[in-house]
């Protein structure tokens, strides 16, 4: 298992995620210019449902279900792009410090010369 993939795999991720994500979240969508547009769209979606499915009980049952997997999809690309900015802050942290023991081990060999 490669480096990368036992990031991955690591469930803390998936806790740090699910605190991190409320609270950012939260703050979030306070400043979030354009929640109206979605929220229009939300209407829109809805009276075309409407217009589509005549029993209340089973159209709101489609939405219901549209909405979780919705959901569940946004969940799944975040999570993943959150796992990917974890690992890109491991590795970059990692270059960083190579590239800085480099520098200084060559600022010391100048010093030596």
């Amino acid at each position: 298992m490669s480096k990368m993939e036992e990031i991955f795999e690591n469930p803390i991720l998936e806790d740090l995620y699910n605190i991190r994500t409320k609270g950012f979240q939260n703050a979030y969508e306070k400043s979030y210019q354009n929640r109206e547009k979605v929220k229009e769209m939300e209407i829109e979606l809805q009276n075309v449902f409407k217009k589509l499915i005549n029993d209340e009980d089973i159209r709101n049952k489609v939405i219901e279900q549209y909405e979780e997997l919705l959901y569940e999809e946004k969940n799944y690309w975040n999570f993943a792009y959150y796992k990917l900015g974890i690992c890109d802050g491991i590795f970059i942290s990692r270059e960083v410090k190579t590239e800085l023991e480099r520098l200084k081990n060559n600022s010391q060999n100048m010093k030596n010369i």
